[in-house]
């Protein structure tokens, strides 16, 4: 699980990425992967967890996570970051 200080270290640092890229950049590069791959999602494990996932050229990529709203956060990080570092 990520804590509170781990998560404030990677918002400055997605910050100071996303400002240096500029917006045409990071929505041309967002947008041509949500055509591509498609969105992340999140689902009941069978045995009570959440897991989110997402696809891209890379392959299949998961996360698990205590929460529904957490496993889709942390998946969704995990692809825009994906997304991003091309």
């Amino acid at each position: 699980m990520i804590n509170s200080q781990q998560r404030q270290a990677g918002y400055r640092l997605l910050r100071s990425g996303l400002e240096a890229l500029g917006p045409h950049t990071l929505a041309r590069r967002l947008a041509e992967g949500w055509d591509r791959y498609g969105a992340p999602s999140a689902a009941r494990t069978p045995e009570g967890g959440w897991v989110g996932s997402f696809e891209e050229l890379g392959g299949a990529y998961s996360v698990e996570a205590s929460s529904k709203r957490e496993a889709y956060r942390l998946a969704r990080r995990l692809w825009i970051k994906r997304m991003l570092d091309r």
